[in-house]
């Protein structure tokens, strides 16, 4: 059965979400130079409306970082990226 894992680049920043089978093989994704798998859930990330990424609540992000000690997804962006993006 096929899970979601998440692709990160060099920076540890999110890129996407791909389909990994039972092996853990990616499927119709190949890892650039410098990205990294994650076996985790995607973040939740800003909406794209009309090309400028817009945050509808608290709980999304802009740049999505993967905390490698806390195992988990956190804000990269600056504070006045985020209030630029909120509605």
């Amino acid at each position: 059965m096929n899970k979601l894992a998440c692709i990160t680049d060099k920076n540890n920043l999110y890129v996407d979400f791909v389909a990994v089978n039972e092996n853990n093989e990616i499927l119709f994704y190949v890892l650039k130079s410098g990205e990294s798998l994650v076996h985790t859930n995607p973040p939740p990330v800003a909406v794209m409306i009309d090309g400028k990424p817009v945050l509808f609540g608290d709980e999304m992000m802009l740049k999505p970082k993967w905390n490698k000690t806390k195992s988990k997804w956190i804000e990269s962006a600056t504070a006045d990226e985020i209030e630029a993006a909120k509605l």
